[in-house]
């Protein structure tokens, strides 16, 4: 893996990205020290929040913390998506 371009991360903070099922993907830094940059990427549907995956990027590394999808929407690709995103 390239060297994370802290610009290319500042600028996803801030991206969306649809799909044609309703569903908007995100991503925001939630801190960042000592090089390692602390993340989440969200699923929303309709405004709520409906899976999510928190992560840090150190040493052009990404460590996943934790994958958390609602019920309702378990097995339907939601995670596999935000891993993509």
């Amino acid at each position: 893996m390239s060297k994370i371009n802290l610009i290319e991360v500042i600028r996803k903070i801030v991206a969306e990205k649809f799909t044609g099922d309703g569903i908007k993907f995100s991503e925001e830094m939630r801190d960042h020290h000592s090089g390692q940059s602390y993340m989440t990427a969200k699923a929303k549907l309709e405004g709520k929040t409906i899976g999510y995956v928190d992560y840090s990027i150190f040493q052009d590394k990404i460590h996943i913390d934790i994958v958390n999808v609602e019920e309702p929407y378990k097995r339907k690709g939601v995670a596999t998506r935000l891993f993509h995103y």
